[in-house]
């Protein structure tokens, strides 16, 4: 074999024994951290968000010259036809710009639910996960694909599941809508504004369909945030939707002030305090349970918990595929020039095999613990923080394993709210009395599987 060849077949090995040995249906041997899939669309969106990547620096993580419509789909084709013949069987997210208001999105869902028509309901895939702005519900045309898709897939018994990408009224500012004149014809949302109609339609038929909510918790405008949290309560509230039905996430970007970072500070403590004294009517019972079973908005859960592997994120827990030129990437805001894995290799209009470009690469992504980062390596925090995001680390420090100083004040900053909030509360022992407990159950599981 030459070089070209082992590292072929290095990187095959590894897949074979982590994700595709996890997606097979006939194996039972599956790992929980391999079981998803990640289809990356296209970096097009009608929307600019301040603190997107894909509108910052687009061009270089999804080229113009690999973004042909017709390219996507056929390569998705091709993608789904090697799953169908392999009994892979994954639970597959979007990724992209909005996928539900431009045609490319519409025909990929359409797309896998004909694939899987005429497929055993056993090898078909475990579901689709959308996230999308739903500016769809703009367009009552729209509106009624998306239903129908929601139904076809229903239909078919795989999970369908849309997630809101929408970071509220009072914050609308980070997220302006692109004139259509400078949208590509592929888009489709007729109207160009969000007023208070649409916000009544995103909740309810978010609640119709029982679909969630994941804002961006952003620098800029962290000071409207409690105001804009109260907003999402309002309306879950008037529609029926449970309180804790959204996940908060920071966004771990260069440009925290000091000033913004004590913002948000002080919104992680109001947080903690709002929901200890309504919902959980001050019962730390009640509390723990919403913390630890649902999860605690994420923000207020995550830094203490484990989740089994070296980083929070979805980076070693799903296997990325840039559709197109079919490359396998570390993920949707790594995949910059030299960063590819590997990537899929066709012949005779099939997908015979996989070639290596950066196998050390995946490796180390995959092998990864954050806490033996620079810096973070003697950091006091180093268990309770939720790490840096990798592609912002690229971005700034053009290394994905150093940490942004910024985003390490912000961390700190939310570490000590929490200890300090949880324990005006009275619950602060008790957490972190179930986090040694959860940890040392995950050191005796994974003791026990190296002993089979």
């Amino acid at each position: 074999m030459n070089y070209q060849e082992q590292n072929d077949a290095l990187l095959e090995n590894f897949l074979n024994r982590t994700f595709f040995r996890s997606w097979c249906a006939d194996d039972s041997r599956r790992l929980q951290n391999f079981t998803r899939a990640e289809v990356i669309l296209t970096s097009e969106c009608n929307l600019a968000c301040k603190y997107c990547y894909l509108n910052r620096f687009g061009e270089q993580l999804y080229p113009e010259e690999v973004r042909d419509r017709d390219t996507i789909l056929k390569n998705l084709d091709l993608l789904l036809d090697w799953m169908i013949k392999n009994r892979y069987t994954p639970q597959i997210d979007f990724f992209s710009g909005d996928p539900l208001s431009q045609q490319v999105g519409l025909d990929a869902l359409k797309l896998i639910a004909q694939k899987y028509k005429d497929v055993p309901k056993k090898y078909r895939l475990e579901g689709v996960g959308i996230p999308t702005n739903y500016t769809f519900l703009l367009d009552d045309g729209l509106v009624a694909e998306v239903e129908a898709l929601i139904e076809t897939y229903k239909e078919l018994g795989m999970h369908f599941h849309l997630s809101a990408s929408v970071d509220g009224k009072h914050i609308e500012n980070n997220r302006p809508m692109i004139p259509k004149k400078h949208l590509p014809e592929d888009f489709l949302v007729g109207k160009q504004q969000r007023g208070d109609e649409f916000y009544d339609d995103l909740f309810e038929f978010s609640q119709k369909h029982k679909f969630g909510f994941h804002p961006m918790i952003y620098s800029e405008g962290i000071e409207d945030w409690k105001d804009n949290f109260l907003w999402f309560q309002d309306n879950f509230r008037r529609v029926g939707i449970p309180f804790y039905n959204i996940y908060l996430l920071e966004v771990r970007n260069v440009e925290w002030t000091e000033r913004q970072i004590g913002v948000f500070y002080r919104f992680i403590k109001f947080l903690t305090y709002w929901t200890f004294e309504n919902p959980c009517r001050g019962d730390r019972d009640l509390f723990m349970n919403f913390l630890f079973n649902f999860r605690g908005f994420n923000i207020l859960a995550n830094t203490f918990t484990r989740i089994g592997r070296g980083i929070g994120c979805s980076f070693q827990s799903m296997l990325y595929f840039r559709l197109g030129d079919l490359h396998i990437v570390p993920c949707h805001r790594t995949m910059y020039e030299g960063n590819s894995y590997g990537r899929m290799v066709v012949q005779d209009n099939e997908i015979t095999g996989i070639e290596a470009i950066n196998p050390e690469l995946c490796i180390q992504g995959f092998s990864l613990d954050a806490e033996a980062f620079p810096m973070c390596q003697s950091c006091a925090i180093k268990v309770f923080c939720s790490k840096g995001c990798l592609g912002s680390q690229i971005e700034v420090n053009r290394d994905q394993f150093s940490p942004i100083p910024t985003v390490c004040k912000l961390e700190h900053a939310k570490v000590k709210a929490l200890f300090e909030a949880f324990d005006d509360i009275g619950v602060l022992g008790h957490v972190t009395d179930v986090r040694q407990d959860r940890r040392r159950n995950a050191i005796l599981a994974v003791r026990r599987l190296l002993n089979e």
